[in-house]
């Protein structure tokens, strides 16, 4: 279940950011999905159920994830040329 859970949530986070869903969110360190890690914390630690706890570790993983990415400035080799020739 937690691996799932894990999958789902990032893949719904994904889709919102997509489409344009999140942009109501406060920008946090260059990360919109930040704001709803620190809320899926928060439903971990005052929340009993464990669906909602699951969507909380879900919400915290992407969002933790997406920081790293903003922080690092995207993802490494898309969009790079590595190939070693000077093609103008």
């Amino acid at each position: 279940m937690p691996a799932l859970s894990l999958a789902l949530g990032a893949a719904g986070m994904g889709f919102a950011e997509a489409k344009g869903m999140l942009s109501f969110l406060p920008t946090i360190g260059g990360s919109r999905t930040l704001s709803l890690a620190l809320a899926g914390y928060a439903a971990t630690r005052l929340v009993r159920s464990p669906m909602i706890r699951a969507a909380g570790y879900a919400m915290l993983a992407v969002g933790a994830y997406d920081f790293g990415r903003k922080q690092g400035g995207g993802v490494s080799g898309w969009g790079d040329d590595v190939s070693g020739t000077d093609d103008v």
